[in-house]
């Protein structure tokens, strides 16, 4: 597999895919995601010393990486954090969030979140 930093930012971007499929949004943006994780995952080189050899315009000639994708990747190379990602984790309603585990659909989520 890819290097260690490569793999635990696929990790992430693959988590916003997940929640955004929780929530419904636009597939497009899903699939987005998706393929961003698959070109981290699947480089040779650490996408931080990508970025350090070209900055952001590195980035964007990775395939599946737009401008959008990229700046997460920058800030979560700068911070360890992706501030978006943390947004949507603390908007997703606790009945949706349990419906994102495998096993667990809307009757269930919904009795766990209501008797818990």
């Amino acid at each position: 597999m890819g290097d260690p930093g490569n793999v635990a930012i696929a990790a992430k971007l693959r988590e916003m895919a997940d929640l955004l499929a929780a929530q419904e949004e636009d597939g497009f943006r899903i699939a987005a995601y998706r393929r961003a994780a698959v070109t981290l995952e699947t480089l040779d080189t650490s996408v931080a010393e990508l970025r350090q050899e070209g900055g952001l315009d590195r980035l964007i000639e990775l395939r599946g990486i737009g401008h959008g994708i990229a700046a997460a990747i920058a800030e979560m190379l700068d911070t360890g954090r992706w501030s978006q990602l943390e947004r949507l984790e603390g908007a997703l309603e606790p009945a949706r969030l349990f419906q994102t585990l495998p096993g667990i659909g809307p009757v269930l989520a919904a009795k766990i979140h209501d008797e818990l």
